[in-house]
């Protein structure tokens, strides 16, 4: 799975994980649970690759446009054990503010320069919550410009109903390299 997504097990990784109440409402074929569900075994899978507790980090998105974040934890402080126990406990509810939550995730990664930066969203639906000064691609560049790449797993299907989503992912792993 890692190969795919070209995350090295000592990279950073942060995961912005959708917790919204969508999250719950449908089943993914291939594994016969809900999205969210599917998410958490996703997650668990990526975590179990890496090496080190001091490289993981996770945020949310859920709420609503103008609550904080239900999970915000920056990398090298907290565990991937801690990762695991945080989404086992997790409700999902509200909506999707992913530009307000990709505005702040570059807070979630360390500041060394030197290591390599990955952040993992994981996602089904369509940005929610315009942010006011930083639309998702203007993220996308000062994302890129910290080195951080950018890997978007979205539970949604690539149709013309979902172009505005799919408009973002792209323009946020295109312009990471992610």
């Amino acid at each position: 799975l890692l190969n795919k997504l070209a995350i090295h097990p000592n990279d950073e990784v942060v995961f912005l994980l959708d917790i919204s109440g969508s999250m719950i409402t449908e089943k993914v074929t291939c594994s016969g649970l809900d999205r969210f569900r599917t998410a958490q075994w996703l997650t668990n899978r990526i975590l179990g690759i890496l090496n080190t507790d001091k490289q993981v980090g996770i945020g949310s998105i859920g709420g609503d446009c103008h609550t904080p974040q239900t999970v915000w934890k920056k990398v090298g402080t907290t565990s991937i054990k801690d990762i695991q126990n945080t989404i086992s406990s997790i409700l999902p509810e509200g909506s999707t503010p992913l530009a307000k939550m990709l505005a702040l995730s570059p807070d979630l990664f360390s500041t060394h320069s030197n290591s390599r930066k990955s952040l993992i969203v994981i996602s089904d639906g369509a940005n929610t919550c315009p942010h006011p000064q930083q639309d998702i691609c203007t993220s996308a560049k000062i994302l890129s410009d910290k080195n951080i790449n950018v890997h978007v797993l979205s539970f949604l299907q690539n149709t013309v109903s979902h172009a505005a989503a799919f408009a973002d992912y792209e323009c946020l792993t295109e312009t990471t390299s992610g």
